[in-house]
């Protein structure tokens, strides 16, 4: 199913289902937080290569919503601006695409990092932003996240503020969130595929219409090099580094082999696509070239 797509919006389809991807802006990390235990000069010939920044990581905030069994479901909920002031803009943009905030009934989380989760309340963390909907979050996600005493753990002050902001803003929104299981169905289409390692939770979901499927993988696949030219590479934004290199590789080889279209929530707008091996490694194929 090839994409139409625009600057403010992209649409495509999953079997009967319609699927509207808006954007949530961008996320920025340094170079040398992003691969800190890679080989430097590697990593330097590799995105000189690709004419990559070299000092700086720019992620695509992707956020899906799909009308589907009667539904309208949006993939996680961006950063509402309070991580990073680029990271915002979803409320605006979902209008754009003629979505009203209000119509959306269900958002499921991939995890609960602060650019997927804490868009799912107002700048002040007081409402929600989408005041209808039902919250469905990966139960062993929020049961590290909802720890007691979790930024004491943390290894720095800023992930010890991204702990305590995380968690008001699971205090703000207990009320709307249920918990599903590794595995388990969302709704008859959807359901999550456990794929840990980003965070010690992190579900990716798959969505099948009749013989349609895509599958959204979070943040498994971030770089549109690295990602695929060395999947065993950690990335320092990974909980545990060793574990999401054994999921990317994994999911990259059943993408391959399964030739099942992907939605990445931080690869190149809108984030649709294949995956190809290629001499011994992989490649990102965008859905518009797929034809």
């Amino acid at each position: 199913m090839q994409t139409q797509s625009s600057q403010a919006s992209a649409a495509t389809r999953v079997g009967d289902a319609d699927i509207t991807i808006v954007s949530d802006g961008i996320v920025t990390f340094p170079i040398d937080f992003v691969y800190d235990s890679a080989p430097a000069e590697e990593v330097t010939v590799l995105r000189s290569a690709f004419r990559q920044s070299p000092d700086t990581q720019t992620l695509q905030s992707n956020v899906m919503v799909a009308d589907i069994a009667g539904r309208r479901v949006m993939v996680d909920a961006g950063g509402g601006g309070k991580f990073q002031p680029a990271n915002s803009g979803l409320p605006a943009n979902v209008r754009a695409a003629g979505i009203d905030p209000e119509s959306i009934d269900l958002v499921v989380f991939t995890h609960l990092h602060p650019d997927h989760f804490w868009g799912a309340t107002d700048e002040d963390n007081a409402a929600p932003t989408f005041p209808n909907a039902e919250l469905i979050a990966p139960q062993p996600d929020h049961a590290f996240w909802s720890q007691p005493g979790l930024d004491e753990k943390m290894p720095s002050e800023f992930a010890a503020w991204i702990a305590r902001t995380t968690q008001a803003h699971l205090e703000q929104l207990a009320s709307r969130i249920r918990l599903v299981g590794p595995d388990d169905a969302i709704l008859d289409e959807i359901r999550y595929v456990p794929t840990p390692g980003h965070t010690p939770g992190h579900a990716s979901l798959l969505i099948e219409q009749g013989d349609d499927a895509l599958l959204v993988v979070g943040d498994v696949l971030t770089d549109p090099v690295v990602s695929f030219e060395r999947p065993e590479w950690a990335a320092g934004y990974d909980a545990d580094g060793a574990q999401a290199s054994t999921t990317r590789q994994n999911l990259l080889e059943r993408l391959a082999c399964e030739r099942l279209r992907a939605l990445a929530n931080h690869l190149p707008w809108p984030g649709l696509g294949y995956v190809a091996r290629h001499e011994g490694r992989y490649r990102w194929v965008p859905a518009d070239w797929a034809v």
